[in-house]
Protein backbone atom coordinates (compact mmCIF):
# COMPACT_ATOMS: atom_id res chain seq x y z
CA UNK A 1 0.00 0.00 0.00
CA UNK A 2 1.39 3.40 -0.96
CA UNK A 3 1.85 6.04 1.72
CA UNK A 4 -1.20 8.14 2.45
CA UNK A 5 -0.72 11.90 2.63
CA UNK A 6 -2.97 13.68 5.13
CA UNK A 7 -3.80 17.37 5.31
CA UNK A 8 -6.17 19.37 7.51
CA UNK A 9 -9.00 21.31 5.93
CA UNK A 10 -11.92 23.47 7.02
CA UNK A 11 -15.08 21.76 5.69
CA UNK A 12 -16.19 25.14 4.35
CA UNK A 13 -13.30 24.85 1.87
CA UNK A 14 -15.09 21.92 0.22
CA UNK A 15 -17.91 22.71 -2.21
CA UNK A 16 -19.82 19.70 -3.49
CA UNK A 17 -17.02 17.52 -4.89
CA UNK A 18 -14.32 20.22 -5.14
CA UNK A 19 -11.77 21.15 -2.47
CA UNK A 20 -9.73 24.34 -2.10
CA UNK A 21 -6.55 24.10 -0.02
CA UNK A 22 -4.39 27.09 0.85
CA UNK A 23 -2.40 28.61 3.70
CA UNK A 24 0.09 26.48 5.61
CA UNK A 25 -1.47 23.21 4.46
CA UNK A 26 -1.26 24.24 0.84
CA UNK A 27 2.35 25.31 1.35
CA UNK A 28 3.18 21.96 2.96
CA UNK A 29 1.59 20.01 0.10
CA UNK A 30 3.27 22.05 -2.62
CA UNK A 31 6.71 22.83 -1.19
CA UNK A 32 7.44 20.16 1.43
CA UNK A 33 5.71 16.96 0.34
CA UNK A 34 5.91 18.17 -3.29
CA UNK A 35 2.73 16.58 -4.57
CA UNK A 36 1.24 17.49 -7.92
CA UNK A 37 -1.64 16.97 -10.30
CA UNK A 38 -3.34 13.54 -10.16
CA UNK A 39 -1.77 12.67 -6.78
CA UNK A 40 -4.14 11.26 -4.17
CA UNK A 41 -4.51 12.90 -0.75
CA UNK A 42 -6.73 12.56 2.31
CA UNK A 43 -8.23 15.73 3.76
CA UNK A 44 -9.14 15.63 7.48
CA UNK A 45 -11.81 17.88 9.00
CA UNK A 46 -10.59 17.24 12.61
CA UNK A 47 -14.03 15.85 13.62
CA UNK A 48 -13.73 12.34 12.24
CA UNK A 49 -14.42 12.74 8.54
CA UNK A 50 -11.86 12.23 5.76
CA UNK A 51 -12.15 13.22 2.10
CA UNK A 52 -10.18 11.05 -0.31
CA UNK A 53 -9.30 13.44 -3.10
CA UNK A 54 -7.36 13.86 -6.33
CA UNK A 55 -5.27 16.98 -6.93
CA UNK A 56 -6.19 18.70 -10.19
CA UNK A 57 -4.48 22.08 -10.08
CA UNK A 58 -1.50 23.40 -8.11
CA UNK A 59 -1.08 27.17 -7.99
CA UNK A 60 1.18 29.35 -5.87
CA UNK A 61 -1.69 30.46 -3.64
CA UNK A 62 -4.15 27.56 -3.78
CA UNK A 63 -4.47 23.87 -4.59
CA UNK A 64 -7.75 22.57 -5.96
CA UNK A 65 -9.02 19.11 -6.76
CA UNK A 66 -11.83 16.60 -6.76
CA UNK A 67 -13.27 14.72 -3.79
CA UNK A 68 -13.83 11.09 -4.81
CA UNK A 69 -14.89 9.56 -1.47
CA UNK A 70 -16.11 10.75 1.92
CA UNK A 71 -15.11 8.45 4.80
CA UNK A 72 -16.91 8.73 8.13
CA UNK A 73 -15.11 7.97 11.43
CA UNK A 74 -11.79 7.74 9.62
CA UNK A 75 -9.26 5.72 11.65
CA UNK A 76 -11.45 6.17 14.74
CA UNK A 77 -11.03 3.80 17.73
CA UNK A 78 -13.93 1.64 18.88
CA UNK A 79 -14.03 3.29 22.31
CA UNK A 80 -13.91 6.95 23.31
CA UNK A 81 -11.10 7.40 25.82
CA UNK A 82 -11.19 10.58 27.88
CA UNK A 83 -7.79 11.15 29.44
CA UNK A 84 -7.36 13.41 32.46
CA UNK A 85 -3.87 14.23 33.67
CA UNK A 86 -2.38 16.42 36.34
CA UNK A 87 -0.70 19.41 34.69
CA UNK A 88 2.86 18.61 33.64
CA UNK A 89 5.75 20.78 32.52
CA UNK A 90 5.68 21.96 28.89
CA UNK A 91 7.67 19.30 27.07
CA UNK A 92 6.03 16.50 29.05
CA UNK A 93 2.44 17.54 28.36
CA UNK A 94 3.42 18.09 24.72
CA UNK A 95 4.65 14.49 24.54
CA UNK A 96 1.42 13.20 26.08
CA UNK A 97 -0.67 15.22 23.61
CA UNK A 98 1.40 14.08 20.63
CA UNK A 99 1.43 10.36 21.42
CA UNK A 100 -2.16 10.07 22.61
CA UNK A 101 -3.33 11.90 19.49
CA UNK A 102 -1.52 9.27 17.43
CA UNK A 103 -3.18 6.53 19.51
CA UNK A 104 -6.65 8.03 19.13
CA UNK A 105 -7.82 9.44 22.48
CA UNK A 106 -11.04 11.44 22.31
CA UNK A 107 -10.27 14.18 24.83
CA UNK A 108 -7.55 15.42 27.17
CA UNK A 109 -8.41 17.30 30.36
CA UNK A 110 -5.56 18.99 32.29
CA UNK A 111 -6.16 18.94 36.04
CA UNK A 112 -5.00 21.24 38.80
CA UNK A 113 -3.86 18.91 41.58
CA UNK A 114 -2.03 19.38 44.84
CA UNK A 115 1.29 18.10 43.46
CA UNK A 116 1.00 19.83 40.08
CA UNK A 117 4.18 21.76 39.32
CA UNK A 118 2.65 23.74 36.47
CA UNK A 119 -0.55 25.75 36.90
CA UNK A 120 -1.56 26.66 33.34
CA UNK A 121 -1.56 25.24 29.82
CA UNK A 122 -0.24 26.86 26.62
CA UNK A 123 -3.22 25.96 24.42
CA UNK A 124 -1.79 27.50 21.25
CA UNK A 125 1.37 25.41 21.47
CA UNK A 126 -0.41 22.19 22.34
CA UNK A 127 -2.86 22.61 19.47
CA UNK A 128 0.08 22.86 17.06
CA UNK A 129 1.48 19.65 18.53
CA UNK A 130 -1.88 17.91 18.10
CA UNK A 131 -2.36 19.07 14.51
CA UNK A 132 1.05 17.74 13.54
CA UNK A 133 0.40 14.41 15.25
CA UNK A 134 -3.02 14.09 13.65
CA UNK A 135 -1.62 14.51 10.16
CA UNK A 136 1.31 12.18 10.83
CA UNK A 137 -0.91 9.40 12.18
CA UNK A 138 -3.88 9.93 9.87
CA UNK A 139 -6.40 10.18 12.68
CA UNK A 140 -9.67 11.59 11.42
CA UNK A 141 -10.52 13.13 14.78
CA UNK A 142 -8.26 15.31 16.89
CA UNK A 143 -8.71 15.05 20.66
CA UNK A 144 -10.60 17.85 22.35
CA UNK A 145 -8.39 19.81 24.73
CA UNK A 146 -10.69 20.74 27.59
CA UNK A 147 -10.19 23.70 29.86
CA UNK A 148 -8.03 23.12 32.91
CA UNK A 149 -10.23 22.14 35.86
CA UNK A 150 -9.74 21.38 39.53
CA UNK A 151 -9.33 17.76 40.55
CA UNK A 152 -12.53 17.80 42.63
CA UNK A 153 -14.52 19.20 39.73
CA UNK A 154 -13.38 16.35 37.48
CA UNK A 155 -14.18 13.71 40.10
CA UNK A 156 -17.71 14.99 40.61
CA UNK A 157 -18.44 15.25 36.88
CA UNK A 158 -17.33 11.90 35.43
CA UNK A 159 -19.43 8.69 35.50
CA UNK A 160 -17.71 6.82 38.29
CA UNK A 161 -18.60 3.32 37.06
CA UNK A 162 -16.59 3.96 33.88
CA UNK A 163 -13.70 5.88 35.44
CA UNK A 164 -10.40 4.84 36.99
CA UNK A 165 -7.07 6.26 38.12
CA UNK A 166 -3.64 4.73 37.61
CA UNK A 167 -1.86 3.88 40.86
CA UNK A 168 0.52 1.36 42.44
CA UNK A 169 -1.46 0.84 45.62
CA UNK A 170 -2.00 -2.76 46.80
CA UNK A 171 -5.74 -2.52 46.10
CA UNK A 172 -5.22 -1.45 42.47
CA UNK A 173 -6.66 -4.00 40.04
CA UNK A 174 -4.84 -4.90 36.81
CA UNK A 175 -5.84 -2.61 33.97
CA UNK A 176 -7.06 -5.50 31.82
CA UNK A 177 -9.39 -6.72 34.59
CA UNK A 178 -10.95 -3.28 34.86
CA UNK A 179 -11.35 -3.17 31.09
CA UNK A 180 -13.17 -6.51 31.15
CA UNK A 181 -15.62 -5.11 33.69
CA UNK A 182 -16.34 -2.00 31.56
CA UNK A 183 -16.20 -3.60 28.12
CA UNK A 184 -19.80 -2.73 27.18
CA UNK A 185 -19.45 1.05 27.41
CA UNK A 186 -18.54 3.37 24.54
CA UNK A 187 -16.76 5.90 26.80
CA UNK A 188 -14.04 5.48 29.42
CA UNK A 189 -12.36 8.04 31.69
CA UNK A 190 -8.81 7.56 32.97
CA UNK A 191 -6.90 9.79 35.40
CA UNK A 192 -3.10 10.01 35.51
CA UNK A 193 -1.46 11.93 38.34
CA UNK A 194 1.13 14.75 38.02
CA UNK A 195 4.89 14.45 38.48
CA UNK A 196 4.59 14.37 42.26
CA UNK A 197 1.87 11.73 42.27
CA UNK A 198 -1.47 11.83 44.07
CA UNK A 199 -1.90 13.58 47.39
CA UNK A 200 -3.42 11.42 50.11
CA UNK A 201 -6.48 13.70 50.19
CA UNK A 202 -7.01 13.06 46.48
CA UNK A 203 -6.78 9.31 47.01
CA UNK A 204 -9.38 9.61 49.77
CA UNK A 205 -11.68 11.62 47.51
CA UNK A 206 -11.52 9.01 44.75
CA UNK A 207 -12.31 6.27 47.23
CA UNK A 208 -15.34 8.24 48.41
CA UNK A 209 -16.49 8.59 44.80
CA UNK A 210 -15.80 4.85 44.31
CA UNK A 211 -13.42 5.52 41.42
CA UNK A 212 -11.17 2.44 41.33
CA UNK A 213 -7.39 2.33 41.14
CA UNK A 214 -5.89 0.37 38.23
CA UNK A 215 -2.36 -0.96 37.98
CA UNK A 216 -0.08 -0.57 34.95
CA UNK A 217 2.46 -3.09 36.25
CA UNK A 218 5.15 -3.28 38.91
CA UNK A 219 7.41 -0.47 37.65
CA UNK A 220 6.86 3.11 38.81
CA UNK A 221 6.23 5.02 35.57
CA UNK A 222 6.62 8.70 34.87
CA UNK A 223 3.30 10.46 34.37
CA UNK A 224 3.81 10.92 30.65
CA UNK A 225 4.84 7.28 30.20
CA UNK A 226 1.82 6.07 32.19
CA UNK A 227 -0.57 8.19 30.12
CA UNK A 228 0.78 6.90 26.81
CA UNK A 229 1.09 3.26 27.89
CA UNK A 230 -2.37 3.09 29.46
CA UNK A 231 -3.99 4.77 26.46
CA UNK A 232 -2.34 2.27 24.12
CA UNK A 233 -3.52 -0.73 26.18
CA UNK A 234 -7.09 0.55 26.52
CA UNK A 235 -7.54 1.39 22.86
CA UNK A 236 -5.94 -1.85 21.67
CA UNK A 237 -8.08 -3.87 24.09
CA UNK A 238 -11.28 -2.49 22.57
CA UNK A 239 -9.95 -2.75 19.03
CA UNK A 240 -9.21 -6.43 19.61
CA UNK A 241 -12.65 -7.05 21.12
CA UNK A 242 -14.37 -5.47 18.13
CA UNK A 243 -12.22 -7.51 15.74
CA UNK A 244 -13.23 -10.71 17.52
CA UNK A 245 -16.94 -9.99 17.19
Amino acid sequence: MSERHHFLIDPQRITRDTFFLNGSEGHHLRNVVRLGEMDEIYLLDRKGKAYRSIIENVESTEITGRVVEVIQDYNSPSVKLHLAIGLLKGSKIDEVAKRTTELGVTSITPLLMQHSVKKSLNRERIMRVIESAQKQSGRGRAPDINDTVDFDEWCSAVPHQYSAYADQSPEAVPLNRWLESTSETEDLWLLIGPEGGFHEDEISSMKEYEIPAVSLGQARLRSETAAIAASAVILEFHHARRSDV
